[in-house]
């Protein structure tokens, strides 16, 4: 699976019963929604485990958080574990650690 909108790719690929994603470039308000999309898409697959590769995420803005949050949500309504992976220093690390939304988004450490 590979998709892209506006500066941001994903690439994904499901092993058993986990969907791994990598994500590349910018998550915003013209790239959120791909992200969703491309979980659900491992979710139908038959995912019960999801892991959001961020350390390629160069910028990440409110819009882009928020389709975060929504991805986890719709993870959790389907009965799936989410978890992100964000190197520290990084952008998307400062950014979910500064909205406390860590626990919610289960960012490895």
């Amino acid at each position: 699976m590979e998709t892209q909108a506006g500066h941001l790719r994903v690439r994904g690929r499901l092993d058993g019963d986990t969907a791994r994603f990598t994500l590349d470039g910018d998550l915003d308000l013209t790239s959120g929604q791909t992200v969703r999309d491309a979980v659900c898409e491992g979710l139908d697959a038959g995912a019960r485990e999801v892991v959001l590769d961020l350390a390629g995420v160069k910028f990440l803005d409110s819009a882009g958080l928020n389709a975060l949050l929504n991805t986890a949500r719709d993870v959790d309504r389907r009965g799936a574990a989410l978890r992100c992976d964000a190197p520290h220093g990084g952008e998307p690390r400062v950014v979910i650690d500064l909205a406390g939304v860590t626990k919610l988004l289960n960012l490895s450490d």
